[in-house]
């Protein structure tokens, strides 16, 4: 998991003198920290250098690592430069399959160095040109990589993983899992430090990423597991992790821009057009059931004096925090969509009158006790709370436009009856 996520400062033009550098227009913490992890990373490996000897087998296999990363980032690099692309949270590629592969089999000052050529050959072959993406970046993204694979490589040497070809079968998965999740925990972590002193938006979401992206760093770092196991035993059979690596890309691209085309980009719930898709859907299999669905209509109220008052960004902070309310208060299989402005629309499948009316309320309540952080430091928090109307399939009507003229006859009755509270037909 890498900070490969566009960070808005002033643009600095490429300058060879220090004061010309981007990474001086970051926030000062954020400037710190990445200096700190940096320097860090550079005493780390000098002291692995001194304590731990390096041979002729280990600078082999060090070169066999860089080369097998090479070969597979320009196998996927028009992929990946398109991932990147379109990627808004921490942003994971594929590379942790040789750095962690490195950890395990040769001294952690040589897999630094694999580390440091992998990211550069991203930096260089994809990453270079796309606005955003500055040096500094890159560097702490190899420093703080570079010491997951220090902590990796101290387990192995205090396991019996090497060399790992004289692994007990009875305890060598035990201790490669220990090390994929010491070297999860210490990535998930320096890059959510990072963020989170970058931006004021500190969700779980954009610190940590989603739950699909870190399965997809799991899966990437248990392939760094069987490719070190490859390489130690037979490695020409390596090359069969290259069609499978190849096909992980291609796939994710097509999620991350499934993705991109059905989510509303400022709340995550789903855009109108595929809430529209999908709720059809949904009313067409509750008519073949003889099912009811409640949809419910939710309105912020006084956003339009919220954005006047405060500006757009705090406007749009409140839109995500009563997405993630939404979110929280409903279930899994509903679904949650913002219809437009301020207004958000979500249907409940299998719900009859009295169960959809509870969830509105629930839902008004907890926006209710909402608090939204303005930029203002001397201002107080603001306050939030909704409109809500309710409608029922099939009482008020056989199609969805029936239904949405239905919650949206009760949600202006819910503001006209003074807001905060929830109506229905």
């Amino acid at each position: 998991m890498n900070t490969d996520r566009p960070h808005k400062h002033p643009r600095v033009r490429g300058s060879l003198r220090v004061t010309g550098w981007a990474l001086w227009t970051i926030p000062r913490p954020a400037r710190h920290f990445l200096i700190l992890i940096d320097v860090l990373a550079v005493v780390v490996t000098i002291v692995a250098a001194y304590v731990l000897p390096v041979n002729d087998a280990d600078l082999r296999m060090c070169a066999l690592l860089i080369g097998l990363g090479v070969a597979a980032a320009e196998m996927t690099r028009r992929i990946e430069r398109v991932r990147r692309l379109v990627s808004d949270t921490p942003h994971i590629n594929l590379t942790s399959v040789w750095t962690l592969a490195g950890a395990v089999l040769i001294p952690t000052s040589l897999t630094a160095l694999v580390v440091a050529v992998l990211y550069g050959h991203l930096w260089v072959r994809s990453y270079r040109r796309m606005l955003g993406m500055y040096p500094y970046r890159d560097i702490f993204n190899v420093c703080q990589v570079a010491l997951c694979c220090h902590a990796v490589g101290w387990i192995v040497q205090r396991s019996r993983l090497h060399p790992l070809e004289e692994a007990e079968a009875a305890t060598d998965l035990l201790w490669l899992v220990a090390a994929i999740g010491v070297y999860t925990a210490l990535n998930s972590l320096l890059v959510a430090i990072a963020i989170a002193l970058f931006q004021t938006d500190r969700s779980p979401v954009r610190l940590l990423g989603s739950l699909n992206e870190n399965m997809l760093e799991w899966a990437t770092l248990s392939l760094g597991a069987v490719a070190a196991l490859l390489l130690s035993m037979h490695t020409w059979l390596v090359a069969l992790l290259f069609p499978p690596m190849y096909a992980l890309h291609r796939s994710l691209l097509i999620r991350q821009f499934e993705h991109a085309a059905t989510t509303d980009p400022k709340t995550g719930l789903l855009n109108a057009a595929s809430w529209h898709e999908l709720t059809t859907k949904e009313l067409e299999r509750a008519r073949r059931n003889n099912a009811t669905l409640g949809l419910l209509m939710i309105d912020i109220d006084h956003f339009r004096r919220l954005n006047n008052k405060h500006g757009h960004l705090v406007g749009d902070r409140a839109l995500r925090t009563i997405a993630d309310t939404l979110r929280r208060t409903t279930r899994n299989y509903d679904l949650c969509g913002r219809f437009g402005g301020e207004e958000f629309v979500v249907l409940l499948p299998e719900t009859d009158a009295t169960e959809a009316w509870n969830v509105a309320n629930r839902i008004c309540d907890r926006i209710r006790h909402l608090e939204i952080q303005t930029d203002t430091p001397t201002a107080n928090p603001e306050r939030l709370s909704v409109s809500i109307g309710v409608a029922m399939f099939p009482q008020t009507g056989e199609n969805l436009e029936d239904v949405l003229l239905a919650a949206d006859k009760a949600l202006y009755s819910a503001k006209d009856a003074g807001r905060d509270q929830v109506r229905t037909v």
